[in-house]
């Protein structure tokens, strides 16, 4: 597999280095939620092209306590970690890039903005032969960079090629076996166009949710047992917010009820810091799979990229994905107002309490 410069020759040069700056929010609306890859991946890529990613330089920027060498190529001052530098213009990820298979030459870009950079690539890997698996790649190798940066970082690893390739393969793999799956068990009506066969798979999957099909991030339905937790929240003008859930054991019975006080700017807001607060006590009680049952279907349809994801929300949803990571099996289910009574009453109750 091999790349084309020549794209980049007409629409990446210097004068485009700020143009991400205008156009991310049409990008991450239209597009970037519809790439293929776990929700996970298109998180990770909405925080590069915001700015939003923790970097070095961010806490630098705020006065953190923070190394802000980039990890990957050793300490120094000449190395700080920014977004352009650990994505594309390190060494090491240089090297990596031009070791994929995608044989990308970074250096030949390297004035652009790696944010409009990231952009340019995707739009123009689309358009090529065997665009999405070409997508894929790309994909997995900035989140494999991601990776290794925090395992460095935080487990005291180390880069090692033949290991980063393994993985980043890895990766690919699984997410194409999983969008052939996909392919293979969806059938359109004939006559169907891409974009049309898009909004009726959207159509169908939140159909099949509000019949209580689960919305897996993490496993597969399988013969494991799911702990399930019932939560709803309450939310008044005031920006006064209750958060309530209930666990549920396997016959259906209530085995642990919790709830509390929060502020939210939003009702949406409020649902969401309601399920954050949920999965943080499931994972402090060692529970390994976990079935987060909602009525607000508007917060599911945006963690599965269905919807365009509301600013109130957005930081809350990378805080819930990096929480899911630590369970074995994870998932959302749609359940109706009229059966999630019991939370709802807990989360006025949170309210009601001073």
């Amino acid at each position: 597999m091999s790349t084309d410069p020549e794209y980049f020759n007409e629409h990446g040069s210097s004068k485009d280095k700020d143009r991400v700056h205008s156009d991310w929010k049409p990008f991450c609306r239209k597009k970037l939620w519809h790439l293929p890859g776990p929700q996970t991946w298109k998180i990770l890529l909405w925080k590069i092209i915001t700015g939003s990613l923790p970097v070095g330089s961010e806490f630098v920027k705020r006065d953190l306590a923070w190394v802000s060498s980039c990890a990957l190529c050793g300490i120094g001052s000449d190395t700080s970690e920014t977004l352009d530098h650990l994505f594309r213009d390190c060494p090491i990820s240089s090297r990596i890039w031009a070791g994929s298979v995608l044989g990308i030459n970074v250096g030949q870009f390297s004035s652009l903005d790696v944010r409009t950079w990231i952009v340019n690539w995707i739009l123009y890997l689309y358009k090529l032969e065997d665009g999405v698996t070409r997508v894929v790649h790309f994909l997995a190798i900035l989140v494999s960079l991601w990776n290794l940066r925090n395992d460095i970082v935080f487990k005291g690893g180390s880069f090692h090629p033949v290991v980063f390739f393994s993985k980043a393969r890895q990766l690919v793999t699984d997410v194409l076996q999983a969008i052939n799956k996909c392919t293979n068990d969806t059938l359109h009506p004939p006559g169907y166009g891409p974009e049309e066969q898009d909004n009726q798979t959207d159509f169908d999957d939140i159909k099949m949710l509000r019949m209580g099909r689960p919305a897996y991030s993490i496993g597969v339905p399988s013969s494991c047992s799911m702990v399930r937790i019932l939560v709803d929240a309450g939310w008044i003008d005031s920006r006064l917010a209750g958060f309530g859930w209930v666990v549920l054991g396997t016959e259906g019975d209530i085995r642990f009820e919790g709830s509390m006080r929060g502020r939210a700017e939003s009702s949406l807001q409020a649902e969401a810091l309601g399920i954050k607060e949920a999965i943080k006590w499931a994972q402090q009680a060692g529970i390994l799979h976990l079935e987060v049952s909602t009525d607000c279907l508007q917060f599911i349809t945006q963690w599965m990229g269905k919807a365009t994801i509301h600013h109130h929300i957005s930081g809350i949803l990378g805080e819930i994905t990096s929480l899911s990571t630590a369970f074995h099996c994870f998932c959302f289910s749609y359940v109706r107002r009229n059966q999630n009574t019991r939370a709802h009453g807990l989360a006025k109750q949170a309210m009601s309490l001073h």
